[in-house]
């Protein structure tokens, strides 16, 4: 019952990025989808996300951003941004002839936190078919945001859990993040 219920989840929120696809250019927003956004981490180092998408509520722009694996001292430049990693990980299916579909994580973030702690740093073109969305959760404030990155990095230092041993590991710690590259996220021309 709980993969069902977490499968419903899953094709919930997906359905409305589809719906949703396209909203961002009608919204009064500093960034735009498919944006790469980079911000300070810590006193020394750099952190970058990618807009996913934008939606509008009632105190402004809703921002759903993927983090990157990207953290250094010196601020990301836009001819790295095709060597990024996107945070998500990979769900079991049983549809899909590889076993699992692989699913980024995003955080929903008010336009008030993130447009003047950012910089627009470079933009891709999505390919809005491929995204799928795994771990969701709203960060309210800027501190919050910055703990939700560094947790992301230090939850895939190491290689990940078999996404198959979810049910073996109900009430242990199951880990199932990982990197995947942003050049699979891009649209090919």
């Amino acid at each position: 019952m709980l993969i069902n219920k977490f499968a419903i989840i899953y094709f919930f929120f997906s359905a409305i990025f589809l719906f949703c696809n396209g909203c961002s250019n009608a919204i009064n927003s500093l960034y735009k989808q498919g944006d790469i956004v980079s911000f300070k981490a810590d006193s020394n180092r750099y952190g970058a996300a990618l807009i996913i998408e934008i939606t509008k509520e009632k105190s402004g722009a809703l921002y759903w951003v993927c983090f990157t694996d990207f953290f250094d001292t010196i601020p990301l430049k836009n001819f790295d941004i095709k060597r990024l990693k996107l945070s998500g990980r990979k769900i079991s299916s049983g549809i899909d002839p590889k076993g699992y579909e692989v699913a980024l994580d995003i955080s929903y973030i008010s336009d008030s936190i993130i447009d003047s702690k950012s910089k627009l740093t470079g933009r891709v073109s999505l390919s809005n078919k491929k995204l799928k969305f795994g771990s969701q959760g709203f960060l309210t404030d800027y501190n919050e945001l910055l703990f939700t990155y560094k947790m992301g990095m230090k939850r895939r230092e190491f290689p990940p859990d078999h996404y198959n041993d979810f049910m073996k590991k109900i009430g242990s710690e199951f880990r199932p993040e990982e990197y995947f590259s942003i050049l699979d996220y891009i649209k090919e021309n």
